[in-house]
């Protein structure tokens, strides 16, 4: 194991500031609701749980919650029931079948477990999913073990859900590049579940009941604050977390297209040289290009005589690699 420790002294960098004036949500659920949150222990689900009991007490609404951690602590399986109601909660608080108005999936695993599908239904449950997996033990363990597919996960609980009102929210990459870490996942997916319309509850309860709890109070309600511009304000957030796609080449032009056409080249080779040359024309010059694009013709020459193939796959990746 290798542990990497900042510099005695130095601070970390705060975030940048989510943006502000975020309108309010319009909700997609009624004001009383029954919230499934499956997780793993140790991330700070049942924490959830109680902060979003408190804001409820905190608007004078009623509210009970059950956590169902078994046996498993650090890494295993959690399941909290959430229950904000504008009467007095009697009977179970457990989530029967067909019964959550919301699923709030910290951990996509637990979203698609049998006794989770259970309770959703298809014209009742909205979907709020984290996207990035949380690697299992057998994961870890055993390097041949089958691996959980996010994109199979995601169609197996919207074919038990509201399909098109399903939110998928990159909470532990969003946290990760706005904080340093992915403890603030879970809070950046309960701001963007309010802004979804899940949570008939005010941001500022939310925000107040954060405060109360204590833990990293700053962090949190930025956190939860950068979770609402997932869906208010999702161009800010890819700025702010660097998630925005990176700049495509622009199209060749004709001095990019002359020092291409005398290379004996195939149409793949050729159309990745033209992107590349173009650039480096802008960059420094034609015979800084014209260099680039000879050397990756040599090294095609080399592939063709040895491999006697048509396509030139080694010379594509050099001239990527290169460039």
């Amino acid at each position: 194991f290798v542990l990497v420790r900042p510099k005695p002294g130095r601070a970390r960098e705060r975030p940048a500031q989510p943006p502000g004036n975020l309108p309010d949500p319009v909700l997609r659920v009624g004001e009383d609701v029954l919230v499934r949150m499956p997780g793993v222990g140790g991330t700070g689900v049942v924490t959830v749980s109680a902060v979003l009991q408190m804001a409820a007490h905190l608007q004078g609404r009623h509210t009970a919650g059950l956590e169902q951690i078994g046996l498993a602590q650090k890494g295993g399986p959690v399941i909290s029931d959430l229950r904000i109601s504008s009467r007095p909660i009697s009977g179970q608080v457990r989530a029967t079948r067909h019964a959550a108005d919301v699923l709030l999936a910290f951990d996509l695993i637990g979203a698609a477990a049998l006794d989770t599908l259970a309770v959703l239904d298809a014209k009742r449950t909205v979907a709020i999913l984290s996207a990035d997996l949380t690697p299992t033990a057998s994961m870890i363990t055993d390097p041949d073990a089958p691996r959980a597919n996010a994109s199979w996960l995601v169609e197996r609980v919207k074919q038990a859900t509201r399909a098109r009102d399903t939110l998928v929210v990159g909470a532990d990459t969003i946290s990760e590049r706005l904080f340093g870490d992915h403890m603030h996942s879970n809070m950046v997916l309960v701001g963007a579940a309010f802004q979804h319309g899940c949570l008939p509850l005010d941001a500022g309860a939310i925000e107040r009941a954060i405060e109360l709890n204590g833990a990293s109070v700053e962090t949190n309600i930025a956190a939860f604050r950068w979770g609402r511009a997932a869906v208010a304000a999702p161009a800010a957030l890819d700025v702010a977390a660097g998630l925005e796609p990176p700049p495509r080449l622009a199209a060749p032009g004709p001095s990019a297209r002359a020092i291409v056409a005398p290379l004996p080249a195939p149409d793949g080779l050729r159309e990745v040289l033209e992107l590349r040359v173009g650039e480096l024309i802008a960059y420094q010059s034609a015979g800084y290009a014209s260099r680039y694009a000879q050397d990756v013709a040599r090294v095609a020459a080399i592939e063709r005589e040895r491999t006697g193939g048509q396509g030139l796959p080694i010379a594509e990746a050099y001239a990527r690699g290169l460039f």
